[in-house]
C-alpha cells in the first residue's frame, strides 16, 4: 500500500497511499487527543498550535480523528459549510472553539451521516448518566467517506470505537504507459520563451531570492494570460498552459498554508490564544437567512433590515414616566451643581493609550488605530471638543447614530428574539465616555450596594450563585420555600 510513518517532536504522521507511480492517491492521517475539561487555556492553545504544525507538515489531503473532548451538539443552519444537520446533545465552549477551528481547516464528517440517537454518542461518564459525542473525524474531502458509524463493542473503556469507511476514485498515472515521451517544444523561439519564464532565481542574497520568486510568479501568471489569448492553440501551447496552471496552483496553496501558519503563530505570541487568528483568517461572514414577522418569514435583505429595525424601535421606545400629580419629570437646568472641572490634555492622552486595537469603527469610520497613531496632532483638538461638550451640554448629532450588528445566540435563527444587538458607536465618543467614566467611577462605586455584583471589579455573580446554592441547601433541610425569580428576568427582557 505504500504506507509511510514520519515521527516529529510532538506528533507522528502516518501516510497511507497506493504504490508510487501506479496511483496518484496520498492521504495523511493525524490522530488527535485533546486536553480534558480540567485543562487550562494555555494547554488548549498549545494543542491547537501543535495541531496546525502537524497539518503544515502533512499531505494536502489529510484526516483528523480522535478524542477532541468537545461537544459540538446539533449544528446550526449557518454552519452548513462545515457541518450537516446531524448531531448529538448541546454545544459547550470547547465545542465552539472546535467549530471555529473547523471553519478554517476542515469539515466535521460525523455530521454528514444520519444515525439514531443511541448510535451517535461515543463516550459515557463512569456512572453512565451522561453520554456525549466527542470522538470526531475531520477532513477537507468528506466526499470520500462512505459511512461513519459507532461500534457497540463491549470492552473496558468509557469510549466506543468509531469506524470510517473511505473509498478512493483511483486514476492510473499515464507515465506508466508513456515512458518514452517526445519533446513537445521543438522551435528555437519556443525554447527561448520557455527558458525566459522558467529560469532559476539568483542566489546572491535572501532579499534577492524573495524578490525574484515574487516576480517569477507574476511572470508565470502573465505568461498564462498571454497563452490563453492565443488562437488557435497548438499542442505545445496547451501543454504549457496546463503546466502553468499546476505550478501557479502549487504556489497559491503553499502561500495560503504559510499565511495560515504565520497568522496563528503571530496571534499566539501576541495574545496567547488563537481566537483572533481564526477571526482574521475567515474569508466570509454569514448573513441572516430570514426573520419572522407574525406568521410570515422574510428572506429579502431589505425586508430583514425593516423587521429588525421595527423590533428594536418598539423594544427601546422611550416611555415618559409621570409622578403622582400626572406631570412629567424633567431634570431642571436651574439646579445648581458644583462647577465641572475642565478636561486636561493629560486625561485625553491617558485615555487614548487604553484604546484597544482591532475594534470595529463607528458610523464615521474612525478607528482606534487612527486616534493612537495621530495622537500628537489630535490631542489638543479633542481636548477642546470635549470641554465644549461639558460646557454646552450638547454632543455631536453623529454620536447619536450607530451601526447595529446582530449576534445570533441560540434557538430559532428566524426569530429576532434569539439575536443580541451590538451598537458600533464612534471611537471618539467612546474616548470621551471613558474619560467621564473615570471621573465619576469612585463616586458611583462608593454608592453601590453589596448585593450588586454584575459588571463590577472584584465582584462576581458566581458569589450570588454560591449564596443561592447555600440557601437552597438550607431550605431543603429546614423545609423552607424559595421564590423563583427567573420569570421576572424574562419579563423584563420581553418588555
Amino acid at each position: 500500500m505504500g504506507d509511510r510513518i514520519e515521527e516529529y517532536d510532538n506528533f507522528i504522521l502516518c501516510h497511507t497511499g497506493q504504490t508510487p507511480g501506479l496511483y496518484d492517491t496520498r492521504l495523511s492521517i493525524i490522530q488527535v487527543y485533546a486536553p480534558t475539561e480540567k485543562a487550562i487555556k494555555d494547554e488548549i492553545d498549545k494543542f491547537y498550535y501543535t495541531l496546525n504544525k502537524a497539518i503544515d507538515k502533512s499531505h494536502k489531503d489529510f484526516i483528523l480523528m480522535g478524542d477532541w473532548n468537545a461537544k459540538i451538539g446539533k449544528p446550526r443552519k449557518e454552519e452548513y459549510l462545515v457541518t450537516k444537520p446531524n448531531g448529538y446533545g448541546e454545544r459547550n465552549e470547547r465545542g465552539q472553539l472546535l467549530m471555529e477551528f473547523a471553519n478554517i481547516v476542515n469539515k466535521i464528517v460525523n455530521t454528514f451521516f444520519k444515525k439514531k440517537v443511541k448510535n451517535r454518542w461515543t463516550w459515557h461518564s463512569p456512572d453512565k448518566k451522561y453520554k456525549n459525542e466527542i470522538d470526531l473525524v475531520l477532513s477537507k474531502r468528506p466526499q470520500i467517506f462512505q459511512n461513519i458509524e459507532v461500534l457497540n463493542i463491549k470492552f473496558p473503556s468509557d469510549h466506543r470505537p468509531v469506524r470510517a469507511t473511505i473509498l478512493f476514485a483511483h486514476t492510473k498515472s499515464r507515465t506508466k504507459y508513456n515512458n518514452h515521451q517526445k519533446k513537445t517544444i521543438t522551435n528555437e523561439d519556443d525554447i527561448s520563451q520557455f527558458n525566459k519564464y522558467h529560469q532559476k532565481p539568483a542566489r546572491n542574497s535572501k532579499q534577492k531570492q524573495k524578490t525574484h520568486k515574487i516576480l517569477s510568479e507574476l511572470q508565470l501568471m502573465e505568461r498564462r494570460k498571454e497563452l490563453q489569448k492565443t488562437k488557435p492553440k497548438s499542442r505545445t501551447i496547451k501543454n504549457e498552459i496546463s503546466a502553468l496552471y499546476k505550478l501557479i496552483s502549487k504556489y497559491i496553496r503553499k502561500y495560503y498554508s504559510n499565511h495560515t501558519y504565520n497568522t496563528i503563530e503571530k496571534h499566539i505570541i501576541q495574545t496567547g490564544g488563537t481566537k483572533k487568528a481564526y477571526k482574521e483568517l475567515q474569508t466570509h461572514k454569514t448573513w441572516i437567512e430570514g426573520l419572522k414577522q407574525g406568521k410570515k418569514t422574510h428572506s429579502n435583505r431589505k425586508d430583514i433590515i425593516t423587521v429588525a429595525t421595527q423590533f428594536y424601535k418598539e423594544l427601546y421606545n422611550i416611555r415618559e414616566t409621570t409622578n403622582t400629580n400626572g406631570r412629567v419629570h424633567y431634570l431642571s437646568p436651574n439646579i445648581r451643581n458644583p462647577p465641572i472641572p475642565q478636561i486636561e490634555i493629560s486625561e485625553v492622552i491617558a485615555a487614548t493609550k487604553t484604546l484597544k486595537s482591532g475594534k470595529s469603527p463607528g458610523i464615521d469610520g474612525i478607528t482606534n488605530e487612527i486616534l493612537k497613531t495621530d495622537s500628537e496632532t489630535l490631542i489638543v483638538h479633542l481636548t477642546e471638543l470635549f470641554n465644549l461638550i461639558l460646557n454646552t451640554g450638547e454632543t455631536p448629532t453623529q454620536w447619536s447614530e450607530s451601526d447595529i450588528i446582530l449576534i445570533y445566540k441560540k434557538g430559532d435563527p428566524n426569530d429576532i428574539v434569539n439575536y443580541r444587538p451590538i451598537s458600533l458607536v464612534p471611537a471618539i465618543y467612546k474616548l470621551f465616555s471613558s474619560i467621564v467614566n473615570k471621573r465619576i467611577y469612585p463616586t458611583v462605586e462608593a454608592r453601590q450596594p453589596v448585593k450588586q455584583a454584575g459588571f463590577r471589579n472584584e465582584y462576581s455573580t458566581i458569589d450570588h450563585i454560591h449564596t443561592l446554592e447555600l440557601l437552597t441547601a438550607t431550605s431543603s433541610t429546614r423545609m423552607l420555600s424559595i421564590h423563583n425569580a427567573t420569570p421576572v428576568y424574562i419579563n423584563l427582557w420581553g418588555h
